[in-house]
This record gives C-alpha cells, structure tokens and sequence, in this order.
C-alpha cells in the first residue's frame, strides 16, 4: 500500500490478486490466525528498516485493512509505534504531495 495513493498507483484485495499487476516470486500467503477479523501473526514491525522489537515479549497480530488501525489496534501497540516514529515531531502526512 502506498503512502500517497494520488502519486502510486495501489490496490489492496482480499482473497485473490490482480494478475495484470502480479509479479512472478513476490505474492506472498499467510494463515489466518483470528478468522474474526482476519487477524495474521506480526513478527515485528520495521522503520526506515530499523526493527521495534515490539512483539519479541508477546504474541501479535495484524489485521490486514484499509483504515480501522486505530480503533482495534491494541493502545500498548499504539504507543510504541508512536513512540518510535513520532520521536522527531514528523507525522504520517510529511512529505506527502497533494
């Protein structure tokens, strides 16, 4: 998913993919863990290709989706990617071109 859909041109689709878009050795599937709410096993999660180490104590999941991160993502999963990306005062929107 790109971080500026009007620049990038990106899809997100459930259950199947796009063949006019799919490039051969880079599809990658995953078991569902939550069938609930699709929820998938987060190993860690990476900025600027540094690791959080966030799920290292515990077991996480993610739940592939297209806007509802806040409202069901854990508040202690919250803070510590808050915490390791925000540190700086930059936000999700800078550098974003409109």
């Amino acid at each position: 998913m790109s971080m500026n859909p009007i620049k990038d041109d990106s899809e997100l689709t459930f259950g199947f993919y796009n063949e006019e878009r799919y490039v051969p050795d880079t599809l990658k599937w995953h078991p569902v863990i939550d069938k609930l709410f699709w929820s998938l096993k987060l190993d860690d999660i990476k900025v600027n290709g540094v690791s959080l180490n966030i799920c290292q104590d515990r077991v996480c999941l993610v739940t592939p989706d297209s806007g509802t991160s806040l409202s069901t993502m854990p508040k202690w999963a919250i803070e510590s990617l808050y915490q390791h990306t925000y540190e700086d005062g930059t936000s999700c929107a800078e550098g974003y071109d409109q």
